[in-house]
């Protein structure tokens, strides 16, 4: 199975900007989302903050560039995002983008679990919301997965999620750790939120943050295969995407741009390790190619 997965894209419309800063922008999503699905894969994914602000307005454009470049065959999924729900509830942003919240998917080599992590019209750090009904449902899919893989997808990271007890009250004894322990064997926790590459495992579980669109333009591609994963990354390098993503990061005010620890486009192999970098071994992570064309050909 193969999954083509973007980080944080934050797009705006940008309604209210020069006719010149329109055009990068609408530039710079159409070159990631024409070489996203310009991937053959079985899933297509966003981390979540699909949207800067999450107005109405933006998600429809977003889902138009979207949908100029993605083909019936292509399912795409969006993680809703804090920025996502800063202006409306979770049922208008399904209302409005026939989006699921939190769901399962098990195949004969994996079982994907997404999680719904954001408090909707709440910004900052207490935007993490996970109810004690979605806490539940992860634990008995967990459960379920026996010895297979299985791959946990969430916009928020472990150490930022917030979960509630049966009353809604925030459970603060309570932990993503906690959760993944009903477990048995291997698993991989994939999000977004905070803008940074991180990769490190704890115990029997990796985890894999990417970073966001803005900061260092890539799509990544996760293959599983015999309970084995490897994932391959397409870094936009270019000076026009660069530029683009810079000036757009810049008239958003509110974005908040952070500086990975790797020059991203030089990294040519990494391999999933331990904190004390003892190899973790079946989880490679490889450099795929550095896009050097209008979009990646299909491989």
């Amino acid at each position: 199975m193969r999954i083509a997965c973007i980080g944080d894209a934050h797009y705006s419309a940008m309604h209210w900007r020069t006719k010149a800063l329109k055009e990068q922008n609408e530039f710079f999503y159409n070159k990631i989302f024409a070489s996203l699905f310009a991937q053959e894969a079985d899933l297509y994914l966003s981390l979540g903050d699909l949207t800067h602000y999450g107005s109405p307005r933006e998600f429809r454009s977003v889902y138009k560039i979207i949908n100029s470049h993605r083909r019936e065959n292509q399912r795409f999924e969006n993680l809703v995002g804090n920025h996502d729900l800063l202006v409306q509830t979770k049922a208008s942003y399904q209302a409005l983008t026939g989006s699921k919240l939190y769901w399962s998917e098990d195949y004969d080599d994996v079982k994907l679990i997404f999680m719904d992590t954001s408090r909707a019209l709440h910004p900052g750090k207490s935007s993490s919301s996970i109810s004690w009904e979605q806490a539940e449902f992860v634990k008995k899919e967990l459960e379920e997965a026996g010895d297979k893989l299985a791959l946990v997808f969430a916009h928020h990271p472990p150490e930022r999620m917030t979960f509630r007890n049966e009353k809604g009250r925030v459970d603060k004894s309570l932990t993503l750790d906690q959760i993944l322990k009903h477990k048995k064997g291997r698993g991989i926790v994939v999000n977004g939120h905070l803008h940074q590459d991180r990769f490190y495992t704890r115990g029997e579980w990796g985890f894999l943050q990417f970073n966001d669109l803005l900061d260092e333009p890539t799509v990544r591609c996760l293959d599983i295969k015999d309970g084995e994963l490897t994932m391959s990354t397409i870094s936009f390098t270019q000076h026009e995407m660069i530029h683009a993503a810079r000036n757009i990061a810049l008239a958003l005010l509110t974005f908040r741009r952070v500086d990975n620890p790797w020059e991203y486009a030089q990294v040519r192999e990494l391999l999933l390790s331990t904190p004390n970098n003892v190899p973790m071994t079946g989880w490679t992570m490889d450099y795929l190619s550095t896009l050097d064309s209008s979009h990646v050909g299909r491989h």
